[in-house]
Parts: C-alpha cells; sequence; structure tokens
C-alpha cells in the first residue's frame, strides 16, 4: 500500500512512479517529454525530502565513491569550490544539496540534443552558487540517462531509510 501523498516518503514515491510511467509512456507512443519530467521530477525526489531531512542525516552519508561501486551512475563534478571551513563534494549528502539548490533555482542546463525526447541524446548540467547574485561555486554533469537512474535509486534509498 502506497502512503498517503501528504506525507515525503508517499510523494517520492508517486514522482518515482509518474517519472517510470513517462519513460514507459515515451517507449511505446513516443509522445512524452521524459527529459522535461526527469527534471521536474527533481522537486518530488531531491527538493520536497530535503525541506524536511538535514542532508547530515546517516541516510545521506554514504561517499559517491562506495554508490559509485554499488552501481549507481556517476556525477562530472567539474567545479567544486565550497566556502570556507565547508567540505568539497563527498558524499550523497553533498551532493543531494548541491542538487537541491539548482533544482530550486533553476540552475540546469540541456546539453547535446537539448530538445531531443532520448534520454541518450541529453546531457544535464546543474550549478549551485551561495547567492544568486554570486559566482558558481559547484557545477556537475551527468547524462540524461544518469539522471534518470540516479533519481530512481536515491528516491528508493529515502523510501528504505525514512519509512
Amino acid at each position: 500500500m502506497m502512503r498517503s501523498r501528504n506525507t515525503i516518503i508517499g510523494f517520492g514515491a508517486r514522482t518515482r512512479t509518474n517519472l517510470e510511467l513517462a519513460e514507459r509512456s515515451f517507449n511505446t507512443r513516443g509522445d512524452f517529454h521524459v527529459v522535461t519530467q526527469l527534471v521536474n521530477s527533481l522537486l518530488g525526489i531531491v527538493v520536497v525530502p530535503l525541506s524536511v531531512h538535514d542532508t547530515t542525516h546517516d541516510a545521506f552519508s554514504s561517499s559517491l565513491s562506495d554508490l559509485y561501486v554499488r552501481g549507481w551512475p556517476p556525477w562530472d563534478i567539474q567545479h567544486d569550490a565550497p566556502k570556507p571551513n565547508k567540505s568539497r563534494t563527498q558524499t550523497l549528502g553533498d551532493l543531494v544539496w548541491h542538487l537541491r539548490n539548482a533544482a530550486a533555482h533553476g540552475r540546469f542546463l540541456f546539453l547535446g540534443e537539448p530538445d531531443s525526447r532520448y534520454l541518450s541524446d541529453v546531457q544535464i548540467q546543474v550549478e549551485d552558487a551561495p547567492r544568486k547574485e554570486e559566482p558558481v561555486n559547484w557545477r556537475a554533469q551527468i547524462s540524461a540517462e544518469g539522471l534518470y537512474e540516479f533519481c530512481l535509486l536515491l528516491s528508493v534509498h529515502i523510501d528504505q531509510e525514512f519509512a
């Protein structure tokens, strides 16, 4: 039984279901903008959960290198200049914090074939900055296919850790 959409877990599970349905719809009918749905899904999978849970929670403590060994898609972190007394991006919590900021502030760019509906044609670049008027201090890139897999894995991970 799915939890209520009024809970973080329920909202995230519905977001994951919608994302999976978007890909299946595109694969069978070809009329869905799955790349757009993928980025929209960051709201339910990253932004909303972080409005409730702090990234210092144990659920977010895994190192990125451990996640990659376990099959999570790799992020190409191209620029990582943290504020003084802050660490570079090393854990899932660090990455999710930057993704939350990028999604919440519309700091993403579609590369490759940006208007393609095929995940395999698109790279997504995300950026973070301390404030809107300040220069970018973090930038990463991932294939749309990688972001799709990352979103599914993160959503399941959050379900398991906070259920």
